[in-house]
């Protein structure tokens, strides 16, 4: 019983905060552990090679550092509360957009969607 592996279930049984609080917790660190299945999508799916896989997380870095910029700015004008539900409604609305990518048009719209995920 202590290796149980739906004990994380007893989170959401806290109240309706805790779970709220829990599942945008969980939206928001689903994306950094995707990067496998990223790179298997993207060669399986999209037919990249290493090097564009390469370029494309160094897209990946210089939008984040650049979102850490404007971070201060829009908590500002959206407030804390504003800007996790922007950020994380993007980075969720992005996710299930990759579902459906055929080509790397489609995939780059998905990833500017996401973009505000990683503030």
């Amino acid at each position: 019983s202590k290796l149980n592996p739906f004990s994380f279930v007893t989170l959401f049984q806290h109240g309706s905060l805790f779970t709220r609080l829990n599942l945008i917790t969980m939206l928001q660190t689903t994306r950094l552990y995707m990067g496998d299945v990223f790179q298997v999508f993207t060669r399986e799916i999209l037919a990249w090679t290493p090097a564009i896989i390469g370029n494309v997380y160094s897209i990946l870095g210089v939008i984040s550092i650049l979102g850490g910029f404007f971070a201060g700015s829009l908590i500002q004008l959206l407030g804390a509360y504003g800007l996790s539900v922007i950020s994380t409604s993007m980075v969720t609305l992005s996710f299930l957009l990759y579902g459906f990518v055929q080509n790397q048009w489609q995939f780059f719209i998905a990833l500017a969607m996401g973009a505000p995920g990683t503030l």
